[in-house]
């Protein structure tokens, strides 16, 4: 493969690259007994070579079959995104990796799950001139490649299940790396040659499609994920012991309730799960559902289970989450692979195989079992169960400030529906307590932000989305320290309850095949698209200064009204009209500078060393 130095621009150059990639032809060896017309990942992949073992490989007597694919069509998600309705379009590298290659020659060629993401676990992104390099330039600044290379990687971490960290090689020119992202930044591997340095980048092919275990690929240690039939979409797993309740958590399911579609931060997702009781005895209700929770928390703040333990402590309320058990997930005990980390907990350090600086701050993988079940608040059957569930978990949020706690992060994956308003006691309940503060003393603190690209200041939230006008306002004039208040809170449950409903009405449009009201149609799913797509703090800003649209919408636009009562367009309209009014008053706290140019992302990619992110 041959690329020249000059920069080659477009993609159609690239596309030439993945032509000495894809196919060539091979006469018969002593190892590769068929001629026959394969890629060069594909020679590599069955050739016979037997390289030194890692010690994780060993402990485990790995041996797996996995292939690389030339992705010439988008992949397909089959989870729920924070931002995102359905999953991303034309964020597809050139090559990912098939976990089962022999799953991958017995599916037909059309057969959607050759393009299921959960199915891929690694990827090659490809680009033509050598000196785009995937580093961050002299300003510290993110390249267009290495702002390319972490939306690839953005959305595999999305897709496989309980995946804590993403790998991939970046073949720019005649060079090439490896990269690993994590939710607190990347690593790339030196920089070599592809001609002077070939029998590294055979290595490295050759690991990853037969030596590397899914743990050393990026999957979640503390979790076993079951095999299944290959014409089943669901999951199958078990989760180790979650706090200092002993029992293993079973799940079952096509898709978590919520997944975040963030690369840096928190990464939240939430599974229904239940308990394996085994031989025990267990003091739960026999086959009940819980609510399984996975995120990452700050090594400097309180975990989410120490504040859930205190709302317990004071009585709780039926809009609030019921507390189970929770704790930070730990590295297995029964295996000899993890060495020294064996049940330690997971941290982004600790993955990395990598030291902790003292008082240097880490991601920590934290878990929570809860007993209310719900289901997405944008999944509501009926007009009067949404607004129910908004204001019963509204309930639970004025229940909060009583007890002088402020909550700090309401948005769309916060507020779930109750499964079973009975034994809840509320239609709706409000969950993610783990950025909660006491209002009792009222000092300055960091605002709960994280940008799409990565951490600007603490972090403390997987979403802008729902923010404030007034906190966005702070941000965009690059403020980032400033009290929350409850009237901030409270302004996050209207835009909660805006997007669930024109997240629904964009559902419905979308499947509705008719070709009645197209227009219509297509207007409500381009201010869906125009009020939650944008991932730039000064364009969420501007979307929220300009409401006008969605007030307009709900007066005049049929399908809207075929589809909503008029109770709740009521209830929109009558919301929007002080949006509108107080928008005049907060606008222009946005600097000129910002209006010009959206807010310029640090790149957390920056801060972190060129070092091999694959186990020696």
């Amino acid at each position: 493969m041959h690329a020249d130095e000059n920069a080659a621009r477009g993609t159609k150059r690239e596309r030439e690259m993945h032509g000495p990639l894809v196919s060539i032809y091979r006469e018969a060896t002593a190892s590769l007994t068929l001629v026959a017309k394969r890629t060069i990942l594909e020679h590599i992949r069955r050739y016979d070579y037997i390289p030194p073992r890692t010690a994780q490989s060993t402990a485990s007597n790995a041996s797996f079959n996995r292939c690389f694919v030339n992705q010439t069509t988008d992949l397909i998600g089959d989870q729920y995104h924070t931002l995102c309705f359905g999953f991303p379009r034309r964020v597809t590298p050139a090559f990912t990796l098939f976990n089962d290659s022999d799953m991958l020659e017995r599916l037909p060629r059309n057969d959607r799950r050759r393009r299921h993401a959960r199915n891929h676990v690694a990827f090659i992104a490809v680009k033509a001139a050598s000196e785009k390099q995937p580093f961050v330039d002299e300003n510290h600044e993110a390249t267009p490649l290495l702002t390319q290379v972490a939306n690839y990687a953005r959305v595999h971490l999305s897709a496989p299940p309980f995946t804590v960290f993403s790998v991939g090689i970046v073949i720019h020119g005649d060079k090439f790396c490896v990269g690993m992202f994590d939710r607190l930044g990347a690593q790339f591997s030196s920089q070599y040659n592809m001609w002077a340095d070939l029998d590294i980048f055979i290595r490295i092919v050759y690991s990853m499609t037969h030596l590397l275990t899914e743990e050393q690929l990026g999957h979640d240690p503390s979790v076993t994920l079951f095999p299944v039939q290959e014409h089943s979409t669901a999951v199958f797993g078990a989760v180790s012991r979650v706090g200092e309740d002993p029992a293993q958590w079973l799940l079952s399911g096509e898709k978590p309730l919520w997944s975040s579609f963030f690369l840096f931060g928190r990464a939240t997702t939430v599974w229904k799960v239940c308990e394996d009781v085994g031989e025990r005895k267990s003091d739960k209700k026999e086959g009940a559902v819980f609510v399984l929770k996975s995120s990452w928390r700050s090594s400097k703040c309180r975990s989410e289970a120490d504040i859930y333990r205190i709302v317990s402590a004071a009585g709780g309320h039926p809009g609030l989450a019921k507390f189970v058990t929770g704790g930070d997930a730990t590295f297995p005990v029964d295996s000899e692979r993890w060495g020294d980390r064996a049940g330690l907990p997971i941290t982004v350090h600790r993955l990395r195989e990598a030291i902790l600086p003292p008082g240097e701050e880490t991601l920590i993988l934290h878990r929570l079992v809860l007993a209310s079940e719900g289901r997405p608040i944008w999944e509501y059957g009926t007009d009067e169960e949404l607004v129910g569930g908004i204001l019963d978990a509204l309930t639970g949020h004025k229940w909060l400030i009583d007890q002088n706690i402020l909550h700090r992060n309401i948005n769309a994956g916060n507020i779930l529906l109750s499964a079973y308003p009975h034994e809840q006691g509320a239609r709706g309940f409000l969950i993610d307590l783990e950025h909660a503060q006491t209002m009792d003393h009222p000092t300055t603190t960091s605002v709960p932000f994280r940008s799409l690209w990565g951490p600007a200041t603490t972090p403390e939230s997987d979403t802008l989305q729902f923010m404030s006008r007034r906190l966005l306002s702070h941000l965009c004039a690059d403020k980032t320290s400033i009290q929350s208040e409850p009237g901030d809170d409270v302004e996050s449950f209207f835009w909660v309850l805006l997007y669930a409903v024109f997240r629904k009405l964009t559902t419905i449009a979308v499947e509705d095949q008719g070709a009645q009201e197209l227009e219509r149609k297509a207007t409500v799913c381009k201010l869906f698209a125009d009020m939650f797509g944008q991932t730039r703090i000064a364009s969420i800003f501007y979307q929220r200064m300009t409401i006008g649209p969605i007030a307009w919408t709900l007066s005049s636009n049929a399908f809207v009204h075929k589809h909503i009562t008029v109770s709740l367009q009521s209830i929109l309209e009558d919301l929007s009209a002080p949006v509108c009014t107080t928008s005049r008053a907060v606008a222009p706290a946005l600097p000129r500078r910002a209006k010009r140019n959206p807010t310029r992302m640090h790149f957390p990619l920056s801060r972190c060393p060129r070092r091999s992110p694959t186990p020696r």
